[in-house]
């Protein structure tokens, strides 16, 4: 019995002296120094840690308090309602910073203070000093946006807050939440940061390692500003020759016309362009350009990709060669056949220069192209060929044919298709001939 009297003595002293060290502590200079170093903390402070802990340490050392922490919310999702109310039964929690249940209880709540007994829990992360009449005092810390965490302070009952204490914590944690407010956006800012950087440098390296022709002119001055390494083995100069030169020291095209190109790749007319570029060795290509106006550092640029087609041109300019070869070898065949056809029926070869020609009239005023031009003057030139197989003496027949002297006529569209059913004229030219009898 004495020793519980003793003990309950101890602890009475122990509380009172607690009482009498905290109101020491919070005369009103001290309060002011408080602000003050609360305002250099929430304003200098970058880690949020660092920023519970000077928090911590400044309350405990001029308030008084047996303990103090800030426990955050990051992975607490909440939600609100229309009315902007906090819906209490829509948390969803998976706290991975520890955060003891009596917090989490707080902050699933829609108050914005709690008064409570102390938590006696072992494993709680505020420490306890296990003197009786010790409370809890938690203040949610909230911006408009955002909930991010809780400030928990312990105190004895004794010296629960008045008004002034209530109204001073109350702006700590203000304070504290546009701190972690701040500091999240500077995290974000630098996030932010570090990824443009390495979006930047993906994309300096994608440029620089191309194996595509790349260039980079200015649309005003028309001045290389980049080229990368594939540019570089193309026009075969160095970087800083090539970066000193303007598009018309390569492109062979006359300056206005080759500044009406550029306009309208600015403008984005065109992007596809055939040029002729000279190289360093004085050498020509020809290159196929695709070019486009691009933002670069906030100024308009033009970029183009360029890819030689030299090869191709040339196989393209053999194959046209070749093309205008076979048809004056087509043409001529037909002239034979059109020659061969007049000596055995001067009519016929009358009749056949006279359709060639109205069919040609024809055809410019419906703006054929090319190809069908040639397969209707073609097909025009020998429509009767087949006649070719009827007897010269049914074809000069002065008379009347007779039933099966018409009827050897008749078959002469059948004989000119069958004659060219095997050449490849690449258009219908054997159809043409057979079908130019509609009514036969």
């Amino acid at each position: 019995m004495r020793d519980e009297e003793m003990s309950r003595s101890s602890g009475f002293e122990e509380v009172s002296q607690r009482i009498q060290s905290t109101r020491m502590k919070r005369s009103e200079g001290s309060t002011v120094d408080l602000v003050c170093k609360i305002s250099s903390i929430v304003n200098h402070c970058s880690d949020r840690n660092k920023l519970s802990e000077r928090i911590r340490d400044s309350l405990m050392e001029t308030r008084g308090y047996l303990d103090a922490k800030i426990f955050f919310s990051d992975e607490i999702i909440y939600y609100v309602d229309s009315s902007s109310q906090i819906v209490n039964h829509s948390y969803d929690y998976s706290p991975t910073e520890n955060i003891p249940a009596c917090a989490r209880d707080f902050l699933k709540s829609d108050k914005l203070l709690s008064i409570d007994s102390a938590c006696k829990e072992h494993d709680c992360p505020l420490k306890s000093s296990k003197l009786e009449n010790e409370h809890r005092f938690s203040f949610k810390l909230e911006t408009e946006e955002k909930t991010y965490g809780v400030l928990c302070v312990n105190t004895l009952e004794h010296l629960a807050m008045d008004s002034e204490e209530f109204q001073l914590l109350k702006w700590i944690s203000s304070e504290i939440a546009y701190a972690l407010k701040r500091i999240e956006r500077e995290d974000y800012l630098k996030t932010a940061k570090g990824e443009l950087q390495k979006s930047k440098k993906s994309l300096r390296n994608l440029f620089n390692e191309n194996l595509a022709v790349m260039i980079v002119l200015d649309p005003e001055t028309r001045r290389f500003l980049n080229a990368n390494d594939a540019a570089l083995n193309f026009y075969g100069w160095d970087k800083e020759t090539l970066l000193s030169k303007r598009i018309e020291d390569v492109n062979t095209l006359p300056a206005e016309t080759l500044a009406e190109e550029m306009k309208k790749a600015f403008n984005r007319e065109k992007i596809k362009f055939d040029f002729k570029h000279r190289l360093a060795d004085g050498s020509v290509k020809d290159v196929e350009v695709f070019s486009k106006r691009v933002e670069i550092d906030g100024h308009d640029r033009i970029l183009s990709i360029i890819h030689d087609v030299t090869d191709r041109k040339v196989a393209e300019r053999e194959l046209q060669r070749t093309v205008e070869e076979l048809k004056k070898i087509t043409l001529t065949v037909i002239n034979a056949l059109e020659v061969t056809m007049n000596l055995r029926d001067p009519y016929t070869a009358g009749h056949q220069a006279r359709v060639t020609a109205l069919a040609m009239a024809i055809a410019e005023r419906l703006s054929l192209d090319e190809e069908r031009l040639d397969a209707l003057r073609f097909a025009s030139m020998i429509h009767d060929v087949g006649k070719i197989k009827v007897p010269s003496e049914i074809l000069n027949k002065p008379g009347k044919l007779n039933r099966l002297e018409f009827a050897m006529i008749k078959e002469h569209p059948l004989v000119g298709r069958n004659l060219f059913t095997e050449v490849d004229f690449k258009v219908p030219i054997s159809e043409i001939i057979y079908q130019h009898h509609e009514r036969f």
